[in-house]
């Protein structure tokens, strides 16, 4: 659809008596489409729903969410190809999205951020030693040499 000043260009140049090709040629539009604003645009119609391959067994979902607390989209797609549903998992999760209870009750997480070299980061790590020809599994602590990004106070690990 043209803006209404088009629109009012495209009358006020009828009113002057100028043809149809030469006000296309003005405006900068098709001719059919000046034809069509002198006639009077009919409104347009908005055209009907397309019915989804998922709309029979909407209801099934939706009992399957009250009922079950079922929200897992992958499990949802395996029981509904075996009632013979040919549809993939994004029209799913698109339909179940709104469906879903919002996260009430859990707060964001907080960062903990720090100045550059005001702390040292601590790793569990896990080694195997070779004792009397058994190998056991010891934890330690031991500490990691971080670095801070200049740009960001993102921790880059040396390599």
């Amino acid at each position: 659809m043209k803006r209404s000043g088009t629109i009012n260009t495209i009358h006020e140049l009828a009113a002057q008596g100028k043809s149809i090709r030469a006000i296309a040629r003005i405006v900068g539009i098709a001719r059919n489409t000046v034809r069509r604003y002198l006639r009077g645009k009919p409104e347009a119609v908005p055209r009907p729903k397309r019915p989804s391959v998922l709309d029979p067994y909407k209801a099934q979902i939706r009992r399957w969410m009250q009922e079950d607390h079922l929200y897992n989209c992958e499990t949802m797609v395996e029981r509904l190809h075996e009632q013979g549903y040919r549809g993939n998992g994004t029209i799913l999760r698109a339909f179940v999205h709104p469906l879903r209870p919002r996260n009430v009750g859990h707060p964001p997480v907080i960062r903990y951020e720090t100045k550059p070299g005001a702390q040292m980061q601590y790793a569990i790590t896990s080694r195997k030693d070779k004792i009397a020809s058994s190998t056991a599994l010891r934890r330690s602590w031991a500490p990691r040499a971080c670095a801070l990004s200049p740009l960001s106070n993102a921790v880059i690990p040396p390599r």
